[in-house]
């Protein structure tokens, strides 16, 4: 597992404390850092939405659904 995401970063990173565990505390800079790649990576997905939407719109002009569909 190399990336974890922003929400919950990598183990190692941090500096252990007396009790044995990490300190998962990051500077500002870092973690702004890592919120701008995380949107990066995730921007697709808003992309796909917009298209899907788009296409769920579209489909049923698309195969002509509305010719020959009976009234009520």
């Amino acid at each position: 597992m190399a990336k974890r995401g922003v929400t919950r970063p990598m183990m190692g990173t941090g500096q252990m404390d007396g009790d044995g565990r990490q300190d998962m505390k990051m500077s500002r800079d870092k973690r702004t850092k890592m919120l701008h790649m995380h949107h990066k990576q995730t921007l697709w997905v808003y992309w796909t939405l917009v298209i899907l939407g788009i296409w769920m719109v579209m489909f049923p002009l698309t195969f002509s659904y509305s010719i020959g569909a009976v009234e009520p």
